[in-house]
């Protein structure tokens, strides 16, 4: 989970771009080969006493078999 406010949000837009959720995860795999990430990806509540919204990314890592 991270604040949205690691997105740049172009104009009237509340949400990152599907293009942005796509560089997030490329950015993801070319630090780390053994990270696969889900499809699923939105957003959730940070906690309960504030109304603050958080994204989140599925992500998972690969056995390493060597």
């Amino acid at each position: 989970m991270f604040r949205p406010s690691h997105f740049v949000l172009q104009g009237d837009a509340t949400e990152p771009s599907k293009s942005q959720w796509s560089t997030l995860k490329k950015q993801l795999k070319r630090r780390d080969h053994q990270i696969f990430v889900f499809k699923e990806y939105g957003t959730v509540p940070c906690n309960a006493e504030t109304d603050a919204t958080c994204l989140y990314l599925d992500f998972g890592f690969f056995l390493d078999m060597m």
